[in-house]
């Protein structure tokens, strides 16, 4: 876990943004999401199925992160929403924002 948090902070610092940015909002998550695993990606060795777990664990990772350390608008979520929200941060980064906005959006966990 620490390492991730090193690795946020590395990316953040990079593109300019504070944990705060990130925590804001759906969208800034899942962009913050994308920023950390496209900087994780760059390395040689992390490709193929590992590549794809790394995608998907890091939104989830991130998103309890923002949960636990009571962060933007995950402060005010249930465990049960912060964990369909770490999958949807998970599947938009992935290619799949659209739909996971209107679900989020549907279920009210996430305002308009």
């Amino acid at each position: 876990m620490k390492y991730v948090i090193a690795l946020l902070g590395v990316v953040l610092a990079i593109i300019g943004l504070t944990v705060e940015d990130v925590f804001a909002n759906f969208p800034a998550l899942v962009a913050g999401t994308v920023a950390l695993v496209t900087f994780i990606k760059a390395s040689d060795k992390v490709q193929g199925k590992l590549a794809f777990v790394v995608s998907w664990g890091v939104g989830i990772a991130l998103t309890l992160l923002g949960y636990f350390g009571a962060l933007g608008f995950l402060a005010e979520l249930v465990l049960w929403q912060t964990l369909l929200v770490a999958a949807g941060v998970s599947a938009s980064a992935n290619g799949f924002y659209k739909m996971v906005v209107v679900i989020l959006e549907a279920l009210g966990i996430i305002k308009k």
